[in-house]
């Protein structure tokens, strides 16, 4: 009645004439394929799904510029092909590849690809069951809430990859079924669906793809319902471990086989102290009569536990013997080789020797791209790695920029929410850390902590990221909070990785800091004094990490009123940390500025303005011009300075009150103790 064209419909519109349809199918879609969903093209039922899917292509098309299909001037038949068959690229790839996209790729990674893929899901019943539902999730997205299009997309993909390849992957699924009542077939299935790593390019890439996804969906498997019971898939695998050794003996080339399966997903699981123990048993019952690229691999892979344990020697000596056997045949073995310069970069910076790992992730990035491609999960796990050095070797802009090339890949491969980049986010958070952004890097680190323990639950990582979390939390003041999230934090270390494995001696160093500034100074120095016993028994007295729990303890000292006790330790700590320059520079600043408080401490201005002097000029090229770092030791110099009398002090500690002020707030100790100096004027 207004005179408008109103639209009723869309996407179902049929021709009643049997003869014309008939007619036109041969030549042409009785619809708008592009924007046709399966069973319109099928001849299915014709549901609120269809629209939904018409609804996802509009999405599509806002979202990233173009339709997810081209199929507008296709024949039918080819329509139906690639309808039926193909897989639209997520829409943040295909914004990526755009020259103006109308919404930046890194907005659409995550839940808006996951959006889009549910509505347009081949299987009208894997799409939203109602446009509200989708409206709905479309709200969640916006007001930053999960959206339900995440809750078994992985597994939807999985079910379809498995019918697109069944034959393929038949042998992995029954092996990884049989899981469950104990193995009894997986072996035998295991050799029937192990390929050789040299097979033809196309297998290699299939394979791994289907262990990707076993244990992407293992990871899932562990998290419980809420009100459930855990599930006990950790109890499986253990059982599993204990049984298959003595069940395969007669067989060393098959139990090489499984052993290698369940040590993946151990790893899964991030596991260490689950995995390393049933490699270790393998290794030590292997024969003349077991097969080679077994046992290679086999230590290989215990070489790289053994690093994260902190037990260097043993690493050394297992990766050593895995080389000699690659090397036996370098073209047939190329991964093994490859996935062995992963763990030697890591043997390297464990030895301190961080320009030859530098130079071999480098070159290990070369070989894997000219192997697998740039946009591939060992490449940007190379590039993380290579950041990790980087950054340990004080290149921070270099490793900021690994750690952007590690996390675009993770992007243009859709898996911006998998577990590897929501690793190399910590890494992230820890580079923060190190540049004296405290306040971002409590953030970037919490944020990265949550959602790795979220979809995958506790790990090492997890464990990691927790500890430098709450350490910055330390820092900025907040040392109440951090205390309950760094016990629990050096639990899962130890859970993990073991009592005396790096990662577990730094987060005990941090709950010690953390009690310590929290008032509970016995309790710091007991905990502490252990953990340095533990730290000097499995690496001696000049590991870094021995050198750092004494400094602790030094700063303990003085806060409690021991200057002469805290100066003492403090000048004692000061050679060692030179014998490990340049890569401990930073602690070495950290004993530096310590050392000179201490002797402000005992009215010692003079000697204190050589350590903090140099302190100063570490920090100004270790750290941005704002970090409370170097405010802090601007702070101390100045006050030294004011003390002998020289005025030009003055200004160094008004410039650190400034830069304190803004990151760590008016109220925290240290812009206090600054502004006090000021008021002493």
């Amino acid at each position: 009645s207004e005179g408008r064209a109103k639209l009723l419909d869309f996407g179902i519109a049929k021709l009643l004439d049997a003869e014309d349809a008939a007619a036109d199918l041969t030549t042409r879609a009785p619809i708008t394929p592009d924007y046709a969903a399966p069973e319109q093209l099928t001849g299915a039922p014709i549901t609120t799904a269809t629209d939904v899917y018409a609804l996802g292509v509009i999405l599509y098309e806002l979202l990233a510029g173009r339709r997810p299909w081209m199929s507008s001037d296709l024949p039918v038949a080819s329509a139906l092909t690639l309808l039926l068959d193909g897989d639209a690229p997520p829409p943040s790839r295909a914004a990526a590849e755009a020259a103006e996209p109308p919404v930046p790729a890194q907005l659409l990674a995550g839940d808006l690809d996951a959006i889009v893929a549910k509505c347009l899901r081949k299987e009208p019943a894997g799409r939203y069951p109602t446009v509200e539902a989708l409206q709905r999730d479309l709200a969640r997205h916006l007001r930053q809430e999960p959206v339900q299009a995440r809750e078994g997309a992985r597994f939807y993909v999985l079910r379809r990859f498995l019918r697109r390849h069944r034959a393929a992957v038949a042998a992995v699924a029954a092996l990884v079924l049989t899981l469950a009542g104990g193995l009894a077939a997986a072996a035998w299935q295991a050799r029937r669906a192990g390929l050789e790593r040299d097979a033809a390019r196309h297998a290699a890439s299939r394979e791994e793809a289907v262990r990707y996804y076993l244990t992407s969906m293992f990871r899932s498997s562990l998290q419980p319902a809420p009100g459930a019971q855990p599930v006990t898939a950790k109890s499986m695998l253990d059982r599993s471990a204990e049984r298959v050794l003595k069940e395969y003996r007669d067989d060393p080339e098959l139990a090489g086989k499984v052993v290698e399966t369940l040590a993946d997903l151990y790893g899964a699981l991030g596991d260490i102290e689950g995995q390393a123990p049933l490699l270790e048993a393998y290794l030590a019952q292997v024969g003349a009569e077991a097969d080679p690229q077994a046992v290679a691999l086999a230590g290989q892979k215990l070489a790289n536990l053994e690093l994260v344990r902190g037990r260097v020697p043993r690493a050394a000596e297992l990766l050593d013997q895995a080389e000699v056997f690659w090397r036996t045949d370098p073209a047939r073995y190329r991964e093994q080789r490859l996935e062995g310069l992963y763990v030697r970069g890591q043997l390297l910076r464990a030895q301190g020797d961080l320009a030859s790992s530098i130079a071999t992730y480098e070159a290990a990035i070369r070989e894997r791209t000219a192997y697998s491609g740039h946009d591939h999960r060992e490449t940007a796990n190379l590039y993380n790695s290579l950041a990790i050095t980087l950054t340990g070797a004080n290149r921070i802009e270099d490793a900021l920029a690994a750690y952007r090339e590690a996390i675009a890949i993770h992007h243009k491969l859709g898996q911006a929410d998998d577990l590897d980049a929501l690793i190399m986010l910590g890494n992230t958070g820890t580079l923060t850390y190190r540049r004296g952004r405290i306040r971002e890097a409590q953030g970037i680190l919490q944020a990265a902590y949550e959602k790795q323990r979220a979809g995958a639950g506790d790990s090492a990582a997890v464990a990691a990221s927790m500890g430098l979390s709450a350490s910055a939390l330390t820092m900025l003041g907040r040392a109440t909070e951090a205390v309950p999230i760094l016990l629990e934090a050096a639990d899962m270390a130890v859970r993990f990785t073991g009592p005396a494995s790096p990662l577990a001696v730094q987060d005990r160093i941090f709950l010690g800091e953390a009690l310590a500034a929290a008032g509970h100074a016995t309790d710091a120095r007991q905990g502490l004094r252990e953990n340095l016993s533990i730290a000097e028994k499995q690496y001696g007295e000049a590991h870094i990490l021995a050198l750092r729990n004494r400094l602790a303890l030094a700063r303990i000292d003085l806060a409690s009123g021991d200057a002469r006790g805290a100066e003492a330790a403090t000048r004692a700590l000061l050679p060692g940390l030179r014998a490990l320059l340049p890569a401990q520079v930073a602690w070495l600043a950290h004993a530096q500025v310590l050392h000179g408080e201490a002797l402000l401490a005992l009215d010692r201005a003079q000697e204190a303005i050589a350590p903090l002097t140099e302190a100063v000029s570490a920090r100004e090229k270790l750290l941005w011009e704002g970090s409370w770092e170097l405010a802090q030791a601007r702070a101390k110099l100045g006050d030294a300075r004011l003390r002998i009398g020289d005025r030009g002090g003055a200004e160094l500690v008004a410039q650190a009150v400034k830069a304190l002020s803004a990151e760590l707030g008016s109220g925290h100790a240290q812009t206090q103790q600054a502004t006090a100096v000021l008021g002493r004027l």
